[in-house]
């Protein structure tokens, strides 16, 4: 929710006119919202108040918030709430099929899913620790996977959807009340989903066996660039 501020504007008549005035704007940069200003003005028992009286009233106050705001502004999204403490060392980059998986002397702790689209790529934490990192397939053009935060609403381990015709979806994590979810698939060259992401089936067998119920899951872009390990 953006930041609110209210002021309010002395009776200046007797008659009793409420008058409410919305000024509101948003910063973007590559994504990342930095937070808005919504300025709320209440003028109460104003008999004959024309917009150019309040106009310049509402705008000085916006304008004085306008030069405070990015100093004093959080990123907000993805980044901005979830603290990476350590990240998987890798001899090199991964290919299509390819995945890594170590948890060995990670604390137990929540259970956080990253899907990384421009990089084809998905990172599971463990209480902020990178635990397991595979290359995945994604939703083509005319079918594409959903960015933004979702949870996990419901699990099967041999899942066969009932929109595609009967096609296999083993270790099923669903992400949407629509069918987009995470499963186990084909994960090659030149291919895609109808949305869903899909994993190589070994590794969609060991997130299956750590993932609950409630589990978050964030879909975005360029991961590893927006948010540094702390």
């Amino acid at each position: 929710m953006l930041p609110t501020i209210m002021v309010t504007v002395p009776n200046w008549y007797a008659a009793r006119i409420d008058m409410v005035i919305y000024l509101s704007f948003t910063y973007v940069k590559r994504r990342k919202h930095y937070g808005g200003l919504v300025v709320i003005v209440f003028a109460s028992g104003i008999r004959r108040m024309r917009t150019w009286l309040m106009a310049p009233f509402a705008l000085a106050i916006l304008a004085a918030l306008t030069t405070a705001a990015p100093a004093s502004a959080k990123p907000r999204g993805v980044a901005a709430s979830f603290p990476v403490k350590t990240v998987l060392e890798l001899p090199g980059d991964l290919t299509y099929g390819d995945y890594v998986w170590d948890d060995d002397g990670v604390a137990p702790g929540p259970l956080t899913i990253v899907v990384d689209l421009d990089n084809e790529l998905l990172h599971v934490y463990r209480g902020g620790n990178e635990i397991g990192r595979s290359v995945i397939i994604y939703g083509d053009d005319k079918k594409p996977t959903p960015m933004g935060e979702f949870h996990i609403i419901q699990r099967d381990i041999d899942h066969v959807s009932n929109i595609y015709k009967g096609a296999p979806m083993p270790y099923m994590l669903k992400l949407t009340t629509d069918g987009v979810a995470i499963h186990g698939s084909k994960v090659e060259v030149d291919t895609a989903t109808h949305g869903c992401v899909g994993l190589p089936d070994e590794f969609a067998a060991m997130l299956y066996s750590q993932a609950k119920l409630g589990d978050r899951v964030l879909i975005t872009n360029d991961w590893m660039d927006q948010f540094e390990p702390m």
